[in-house]
């Protein structure tokens, strides 16, 4: 007999509980569940966990699971996967915080990069790098810290070479 164990994680904007999905921990499965759209009337393209935080601070950790997101604190939000939506994009922008601090997996570096490209010219932003293969749940929350403040503020010119050293780096 298997055992499941699923954790629900609600997703609130403005009071009001607007998504939801379902990660599994233990058993077979995907390992995150969302609703159908057509069941709940949303996307997960359509969704930031922790929106609020949009509103409340000058400086978001954007992040991609809900996971890392509760890991980094109140001041993060989470995008859902490694691709950020027209829709996130526009919140995003529209937004009164001014900076983005791009905390992705290690695996999904050149997505963290096509973020800051989306971002750059309505946010400051700088990118995380994780250690190899590792994310923010498996470096915890303080060390996680410590490689934010590292990251340096960039500039579109910046930018590209950060997008070039990593390029590099892939092929040797």
């Amino acid at each position: 007999k298997s055992v499941l164990r699923i954790s629900l994680m609600p997703f609130y904007y403005n009071n009001q509980l607007v998504y939801f999905n379902a990660r599994l921990y233990i058993g077979s499965g995907p390992k995150f569940n969302n609703p159908e759209t057509e069941d709940f009337g949303l996307g997960k393209n359509f969704i930031i966990y922790n929106r609020d935080s949009l509103y409340m601070y000058d400086r978001i950790h954007l992040v991609e699971s809900v996971t890392n997101c509760r890991t980094i604190g109140d001041d993060a939000i989470a995008i859902g996967g490694k691709v950020l939506s027209s829709y996130q994009k526009n919140e995003i922008i529209k937004s009164p915080c001014k900076k983005i601090i791009i905390g992705l997996d290690r695996d999904a570096i050149q997505y963290a990069i096509d973020i800051a490209y989306e971002l750059i010219d309505y946010k400051r932003v700088k990118i995380m790098v994780m250690p190899t293969e590792r994310d923010i749940n498996d470096v915890g929350r303080d060390r996680a810290m410590k490689i934010a403040m590292k990251a340096k503020y960039l500039n579109y010119n910046e930018l590209m070479k950060f997008k070039n050293q990593f390029r590099n780096e892939e092929r040797t």
